[in-house]
Order: C-alpha cells, then structure tokens, then sequence
C-alpha cells in the first residue's frame, strides 16, 4: 500500500511491490503556488501539534541533558516517528505522487492521522528547555515561526483577503493640512488601486500576507521586551526562544478556533443531527435492498451507510471515489491494489444488482438506470451531507 508513495528513486528495492502507476492523474497538477498555500493549509490547521514538534526538533538538547535514558529513548522514537510521517505525507501531500493523483492538497487532512506526536514530542522535550540555547539555534526557530507567518498570511488570503481588503476607512483629502476627514467612507483596497494603482486581486493575496507577518513580528519583539524583563530576576533562566515559542503556541492555540487558522474552513460545517441522518438512511437501505444483493457504490463519502446493511456484496475499490480512480491498462491488477478504472466500472456496472448513488449524481446514471431493467425504490428523505440532494437513490435490477 505504501510504495506508490514513496519516491522511486530512494527506494528501488521496493519495486517488486510497486504499482506502475499512470502518467494520466485524476486531479491534476498543479503549480507552485498551489503546494505553499496547501503547505501552509497544514500548517494553519495543525499549529500547535506541527510547532511543537518543529520546535522540539530544532531545539533538541545534547544527550547529557537526558537524565532518564528511558524518557531518552522514549522520545528518539517518538520524535523518529514524527520527522518520518511528516517526510513521507509531505511528500505525497504536496502532489508529488499518483498514489493520490498528484493532488497537491491533500497534506492538511493527511497530518490528521499523526499530528499529535508533534504535542507529544514537545512535552517530551520540555524539561530540558530551562537549559542555555545556542544562539544559532535560537536564531533558525525565531525566523522559521516569522517566515510561517508570511506563508499563513499568504496561505489563507482564500478566507482573510476579501475582509481585510473591505475595511472601511474615512476619505481624507489633505488632512494634515485641514485636519477635516470628507463625507463617505473608502475600502482599504480602493486606496491602494488608487494610489499605486494595483488590482483587487493581488491586494487581497498581499493583505492578508503582510498582516500575519507584521503580526508575527510583533509578538516576536513582545517575547524580546518580556524576555528583557524577566531575566533581571535572578531566578529566571529560560532563553528568549523558550518565551517566543511559548507565546506562539499559546496564541495559535487561541487562534485556532478562528479563520486566521483553522476556522477559517467551513466546508464541512453541518448544522444538522448527521449521525442520527446516517442511522435513518442506513435503516431506509437496509429495508429496500435485497438480501445477498451485489451493490454498486456512487454515493461519495457517505459509505458508512452500507454498515446497516446485513449480508451484501460490495466493491470496495469504489468507496475512495476519484481518489483511486488510475488509467493503468492492467484492470485486474489495479484492483487487487485497491485502484479501479473504467473498464473495472463497465464490469461492475455489468455485474451489480443494486445501484446506489447521491440523488445530484443521478443526471450522470439517468441513460443507464431510467428503463425497464431497473425498478427504483421508494426514495429516502435524509440528506447526507447537509446540503440538498445528497440523500440516496437506490436502482434495482428486474430479475
């Protein structure tokens, strides 16, 4: 399962296991662009667990400092662990595989599945962190957390740039001269594209880019007056990193609830009860589908619904979508890797006695199930995304 995603070139004695896959892809690629702003997607969206580990990592003490060589070998494995997971799902996250046909923003949801060793490894760490830091490494931390806020800044002008670039700010004429402001407001943007005459467009990606990075330097020159301050006490002995660090964490655990991180990303936002939607459509299949049936699966992410259903055949190369959906020329290999084409769906199609798809796919199956060989199942009600026209339409074939 894991050789497609691992680079070819570093892994050659993995090829009596590797998939060739296509040269086609699914998704596409795409830019550079699109890998920073899906680079910095994760890095919004998992602040605190992806800081933490970074941080630990870059601020990793000498083994003299590691009392406990247990907590020690604890901690390689975990932080191992960590820097390995990160490689790997960078690697294919950033769409540099057709594992997951080249799609270039897939690291965000894929560091769901590891990220709270980056927590993990920080709390391992932390008990050294009152020791004297080198200034070289105190240095790479302090600017890697500002170069972060840039790319955050840029990575979310999707979510920030329109309301930044809408501020509302009063029409001055001048104002120094006759300290009176003029009737009406004017948008911040409107300023710059009078001014300097740049387009809406780059404005709203260069707001939101350089607000974060001012904000980031801030809080940097924050952590360097606190520092000042504390250190007079004789008591305190933590290096100025420490305090920036701290600080970031706290403020970007604070933040992560909003869209200057992660809340920011509503797409999957449901005002609805959808696990008691889940249990009604899963008692509507249940009831409507044949006993032994072989069902053929359109209904996108919604999978879990066939849980209800007692004693069917699936195929279940389907329940990844267009994810694993590869041109390949070898059907039948593809699908013992869990990957299906078009001839495995004209097979399938061929083969299957039940046809279930979301009711907004069905203008795609309308030709193929809208005749005489197939009798339509009295239609659920339960939409299963939270959005009109995602319930299920189930299609049986006449005997």
């Amino acid at each position: 399962m894991w050789t497609p995603w691992l680079p070819e070139s570093l892994t050659p004695f993995l090829d009596a296991w590797r998939l060739s896959l296509p040269v086609t892809a699914q998704a596409g690629r795409l830019g550079i662009s699109a890998k920073i702003i899906s680079l910095m997607e994760g890095f919004r969206f998992h602040f605190t667990a992806l800081n933490g580990g970074l941080a630990a990592f870059l601020l990793w003490p000498a083994g003299k400092r590691w009392k406990d060589l247990n907590q020690f070998g604890n901690s390689v494995f975990l932080m191992t662990l960590f820097l390995v997971l990160l490689g790997v799902h960078l690697w294919a996250g950033l769409g540099n595989t057709t594992a997951n046909n080249n799609n270039a923003f897939t690291f965000n949801p894929y560091l769901a599945f590891f990220d709270f060793l980056g927590i993990l490894v920080f709390v391992s760490v932390s008990h050294t962190l009152d020791r004297p830091i080198r200034l070289v490494q105190q240095t790479v931390v302090t600017l890697f957390l500002f170069v972060e806020c840039v790319g955050i800044g840029f990575g979310g002008f999707e979510v920030l740039g329109d309301g930044l670039a809408a501020i509302q700010l009063p029409r001055v004429r001048d104002f120094f001269t006759t300290w009176k402001f003029l009737p009406g407001h004017v948008m911040l943007w409107q300023i710059f594209a009078n001014k300097f005459g740049f387009e809406y467009g780059a404005l709203r990606l260069l707001f939101p880019t350089i607000a974060i990075a001012l904000a980031g330097l801030l809080l940097i020159l924050f952590s360097l007056g606190l520092w000042l301050l504390l250190r007079r006490k004789p008591s305190f002995a933590l290096s100025f990193v420490v305090i920036v660090v701290t600080i970031f964490l706290i403020i970007g655990t604070m933040l992560s609830p909003t869209p200057v991180l992660g809340g920011g990303f509503r797409a999957f936002t449901c005002t609805g009860n959808v696990i008691e939607a889940f249990e009604k459509g899963g008692q509507y299949l249940a009831e409507v589908i044949p006993a032994h049936s072989l069902v053929y699966w359109d209904g996108g992410n919604a999978a879990a619904e066939l849980l209800y259903v007692p004693d069917i055949q699936i195929f279940p190369q389907q329940f990844d979508g267009d994810w694993n959906y590869v041109e390949a020329g070898n059907s039948d290999k593809l699908a013992r890797y869990g990957f299906w084409d078009q001839e495995l769906a004209r097979r399938w199609q061929e083969e299957a006695g039940v046809f279930l798809f979301q009711a907004d796919k069905f203008p795609d199956w309308k030709a193929y199930v809208n005749n005489e060989a197939f009798n339509e199942a009295p239609r659920s009600t339960w939409a299963l995304n939270c959005a009109p026209d995602t319930y299920l339409r189930v299609f049986i074939r006449k005997p």
